[in-house]
């Protein structure tokens, strides 16, 4: 408007646009350290709490194969430090049976706790439970489950086209793909796919 009534000049109008615009980039620039800052306070107070948590807790029953795994009344703690009662992650407590042999699904909406589930029946995750999870007839907490999970229990990704082929197979699907190709020219992967941990070449042929 000021233009328009002839009060500047349109040079005059663009050299203040353009500071003003150079202005306004500064501004989003600090504010952009600011979030930065805070997000690396907060990864730093969370890693640190990581840090805090207790050791998990391994039974040292042996198992030599899974027959049954049966879970009563399960639910998991969300805040179990609470003293008071502690809200409750599934909206009621799940009790079902899983026979070997046999094929079960899980099915359900993203985030509903699928995957939470698994992973809380076979150890890896231990929160507070509600309820019990028996394999063979043994309070999970009781077993060896690191030892099971090397011999009788694993995961593989979503998608994988059959449960029954071989780590080899598996990972032959990938380089045909170009994923695993990609990932073979990171020094970092190769310390990591070689290592004494995760060396893959022993469990090549095992399905």
């Amino acid at each position: 408007m000021a233009v328009l009534r002839g009060n500047i000049t349109i040079g005059f109008f663009s050299i203040v646009l353009q500071y003003f615009g150079q202005l306004l980039n500064s501004v989003d620039q600090i504010f952009g350290i600011a979030i930065g800052t805070e997000k690396y306070h907060a990864s730093l107070t969370r890693m640190k709490r990581i840090f805090d948590i207790a050791a998990d807790k391994n039974g040292d029953k042996p198992i030599s194969s899974v027959r049954a795994i049966d879970i009563n009344n399960f639910n998991i703690k969300m805040f179990p430090e609470s003293k008071k009662d502690s809200k409750m992650f599934y909206s009621q407590d799940l009790s079902c049976s899983f026979e070997n042999p046999g094929l079960y699904v899980i099915s359900g909406d993203n985030g509903i706790g699928k995957s939470t589930f698994v992973r809380t029946i076979t150890r890896i995750y231990q929160p507070k439970l509600r309820g019990s999870v028996l394999i063979n007839g043994l309070d999970v907490n009781k077993i060896d489950m690191d030892a099971l999970r090397q011999k009788e229990m694993g995961f593989l990704f979503q998608d994988v086209p059959s449960p029954h082929i071989t780590v080899r197979e598996y990972l032959s699907d990938l380089e045909r793909n170009g994923f695993l190709n990609d990932l073979k020219e990171s020094r970092p992967f190769l310390n990591v796919y070689f290592s004494d941990v995760f060396n893959l070449a022993d469990i090549y042929e095992k399905k």
